[in-house]
């Protein structure tokens, strides 16, 4: 043993590894349930980019616990039998496409580890791998499992998640011992009857197999506690799914389900039932007998109406009935005193449930997209457990003052209504942390309102504050988030260059030729958002600003940038797209932390010459550039040097000066998209005209945001350029060539 670890310690030392690296569990098993066996020697040799097993691995017999995860084996070599000591072997993310018949040698294997690899078979001889209790195979190409897994008499776990399997070998009931199976993303329709023969499995997972039935004896797994459905074709389940009476977790989502079973009421330690996206009509009333049950998620479904039974859903904490064809809740449901997440969007209600404000740990209630158009006042009040209430999208015309009542409130979602004006009451909401008032008519906001002590978030964007004159308790305000874009602002409201805690702060979309005040004294601004403005100039405004990491001033009437640019040193993403700007200032070479600069259709005909490292992403395109500076093509947008690929910019309010010329020479395009709460459209359009030379053959890509921009911007400047040139090397033209006409 002593010569094992010394040998281990010249390993580390020729793959650069420090002796107190910590273990990485690359395939996502529990160490803790490990922890009892003893391991004995250990070699850890993940990410080391091995494309092979060092020989002197091969030699060490006594090692009983080995990782190779994430490195580049395209093969393990007949002598891995030789390390017959091994209880685990990790071999997680490589290239294997095949697996030895000597590694049945290693017959004190308890966990082998084979996933994220390009096995498409497993041999014969892991039937001697008797002690095995973990078998992780998940992310293969394996069309088929041998016979021979059914000699694994010990295999608690299972990992099949995304093959090809297209059925199971009988020899799998022989698994006695088998806990949890992973099937998820395969192919296997129909599901064997002999998964009933599983007597120990506690997890099952079916997600996203070709399923149109469950077979009747899956219903006889007496331990049975998980089974996920998901993403099938299912219309029916079994009368017989009421035996599963250990069953904890029921996942039916994304099927084409009208019905439950009525024996779904014999569930009796059911706890998490989830049927959400399917045909779902009605719900069975036998179901008020899952008194256990905690979450029932029926969202994106055909009810028009609930079974009263759900009034005895007595421990009941979360409930969604999103996207149905609700008008109204049973006024028995007024006695579920336990539930305290309530989700009613995108229904037809037209007022708030009166049996909700009987429900006395009732703290969020979501009402998105209904048809509500009044408030009741005296109803509101008796919500007073609330913390968090969501109105947008509806057909308010006022808030009732009673809502002042409501102490408890923190989240308050009244965007996109009829709004006109706000109850002073509001300003007694002192646990209020966020108020999104966006997309209204409001024309002032009621004073108190800035001095609430939690409130940090305001979303008040598009509204029209253009001659409201800002109550004094605002420039005390604890804000860290202030949106206010599009309200048609001439100037920059006095008081948010007080706000010492402001983080974010959007004036996007107004009227403002120039900028007032001193926002550098905002010495935590982060985020600074001025698009779609009149600014001319931007002189001393915000060159103060310490931390300012994302400044984006494009879409304005911008003929130069100062010097003092160069100040902003903490500046990660600078957009200065579609001004009017012939030049860029030298001093841009100061901003060291730069990742991003969007600079594209403006007038400018050279760049400076930045020194390395250049920003991640440098966009260009649309811009009359000659000779660009040495070494800076790799790093600009490939959209800039291709002429046929047309990068739209994502907030285009008015025309970008510079981009006429382009236009003209493009296709008619249109397309719509929708920013909800967020200050801007976080997603990316992108266009690439006549590909591969053909005339009339278009592009279109459409990169989803998912929370930030980043990504979706650089997606839509890369991806389009890799993929006319695939299709150009696919014809024969070879990359940057003409490409054929297929």
């Amino acid at each position: 043993m002593g010569n094992a670890m010394r040998v281990g310690r010249v390993l580390r030392r020729l793959l650069g590894q420090r002796p107190g690296d910590a273990l990485e569990n690359g395939s996502g098993y529990d160490e803790d349930a490990l922890a009892s066996w003893d391991e004995g020697p250990r070699l850890d040799l993940r990410n080391r980019g091995l494309r092979r097993i060092p020989p002197l691995v091969l030699e060490q017999v006594h090692l009983t616990w080995m990782s190779l995860n994430q490195n580049q084996l395209e093969e393990l070599p007949r002598e891995i039998g030789e390390l017959t000591a091994l209880t685990m072997m990790r071999l997680f993310s490589n290239q294997l496409k095949s697996i030895p018949p000597e590694v049945g040698r290693l017959v004190q294997l308890v966990l082998l580890d084979l996933g994220k690899n390009h096995l498409v078979s497993l041999p014969p001889e892991i039937a001697t791998l008797t002690a095995l209790r973990e078998l992780n195979l998940q992310y293969n190409k394996i069309g088929e499992l041998p016979p021979e897994i059914g000699a694994l008499s010990s295999l608690k776990n299972l990992n099949m998640y995304i093959n090809c399997l297209a059925t199971l070998p009988p020899e799998l009931a022989l698994c006695c011992a088998l806990e949890t199976l992973d099937l998820a993303h395969n192919h296997i329709s129909p599901l064997p009857r002999f998964i009933g023969q599983l007597a120990s499995l506690t997890s099952l997972s079916l997600i996203g197999n070709d399923l149109v039935e469950v077979p009747p004896e899956l219903c006889e797994l007496p331990s049975l506690t998980r089974l996920d459905l998901r993403c099938n074709c299912l219309r029916a389940l079994p009368e017989e799914l009421g035996q599963l009476t250990a069953l904890r977790t029921l996942l039916l989502r994304n099927n084409l389900l009208s019905s439950l079973p009525d024996s779904t009421g014999d569930l009796c330690s059911l706890v998490d039932l989830r049927a959400e996206q399917n045909r779902l009509t009605s719900l069975p009333d036998s179901i008020g007998r899952l008194t256990n049950l905690k979450v029932l998620f029926v969202y994106e479904n055909a009810l028009a109406s609930l079974v009263p039974s759900l009034a005895h859903l007595s421990s009941l904490l979360d409930l969604d009935l999103s996207q149905n064809d609700l008008e109204e809740l049973p006024d028995e449901m007024g006695v579920l005193h336990s539930l305290e997440r309530c989700f009613l969007a995108r229904n037809r209600f037209r007022r708030l449930p009166p049996p909700c404000s009987s429900m006395h740990h009732l703290g969020d209630i979501t009402m998105y997209a209904n048809r509500v158009a009044h408030l009741d006042g005296d109803a509101l009040a008796r919500f007073t457990a609330l913390g968090k209430l969501n109105m947008c999208h509806n057909e308010l015309m006022a808030v009732p003052p009673q809502i002042g009542l409501l102490r408890n409130l923190i989240i308050v979602e009244f965007a996109h209504n009829r709004l006109e004006e706000l109850p002073v009451e509001i300003a007694d909401l002192h646990a209020l942390n966020q108020l999104n008032v966006s997309h209204n008519r409001l024309r002032s906001l009621p004073p108190g309102l800035g001095a609430l002590p939690h409130l940090q978030k305001l979303y008040a964007s598009f509204n029209d504050f253009a001659a409201f004159e800002w109550p004094a308790d605002f420039a005390g305000g604890a804000f860290t988030e202030l949106y206010l874009g599009g309200c048609g602002l001439t100037e920059v409201p006095p008081f948010v260059c007080q706000l010492t805690a402001l983080r974010v702060l959007d004036l996007s979309r107004n009227e403002l030729a120039s900028l007032s005040g001193d926002l550098g004294r905002c010495a935590h601004l982060l985020t600074l958002s001025l698009t779609g403005n009149r600014l001319a100039s931007v002189d001393g405004a915000f060159w103060d600003a310490p931390v300012l990491a994302e400044l984006d001033l494009s879409f304005n009437e911008l003929a130069s940038l100062t010097p003092e640019l160069g100040r902003l040193t903490s500046l990660t993403d600078l957009d200065v797209a579609a001004n009017r700007l012939e030049a860029l200032p030298e001093e841009v070479r100061c901003l060291t932390q730069l990742k991003q600069l969007r600079a594209a259709h403006n007038r400018l005909s050279a760049v400076p010459r930045i020194p390395a490292p250049l920003p991640v992403w440098f966009s260009l395109e649309g811009n009359p550039l000659g000779k660009l500076p040495r070494g800076m093509r790799e790093y600009l947008s490939p959209t800039m040097v291709e002429p046929a690929l047309v990068n739209r910019a994502r907030r285009s309010v008015r025309t970008p000066p510079a981009a006429s010329d382009l236009r003209s020479k493009t296709p008619d395009i249109a397309w719509a998209g929708m920013r909800g709460r967020r200050p801007d459209q976080q997603d990316a359009v992108c266009v690439a005209t006549d590909v591969g030379g053909v005339e009339g053959r278009h592009l279109v890509c459409v990169f989803d945001g998912h929370g930030g921009t980043d990504a979706a911007e650089l997606a839509s400047s890369y991806v389009p350029y890799h993929f006319v040139n695939a299709m150009r090397e696919a014809a024969g033209g070879g990359k940057g060539g003409k490409g054929g006409k297929n």
